[in-house]
């Protein structure tokens, strides 16, 4: 994952930093249409409450519109330097 933040320095020059991240789960997983997302006892460590119940009714064959979710890991990573009150 890269996350990529920049800065106005001026009104017309902007600085950008990347920074690499190491994820232990893939950043995006998907349901529906064939796919199930994470399963199992993690499933909702890993995609938050919502997101393990979509992927659940998925792999129960229940009819899902197709969609994706970002891992709360992801969001954790992206999310890490901000301040959250």
């Amino acid at each position: 994952l890269h996350v990529s933040t920049s800065s106005s320095e001026t009104e017309t020059s902007t600085a950008a930093t990347t920074t690499q991240v190491e994820l232990q789960h893939k950043p995006i997983s998907l349901f529906g249409k064939g796919h199930a997302g994470a399963s199992g006892t993690d499933a909702k460590h890993i995609l938050g409450g919502k997101g393990a119940n979509l992927a659940e009714m998925s792999s129960i064959g229940l009819s899902v519109p197709p969609g994706f979710t970002i891992t709360t890991e992801c969001c954790s990573a992206f999310c890490g330097g901000w301040d959250q009150e």
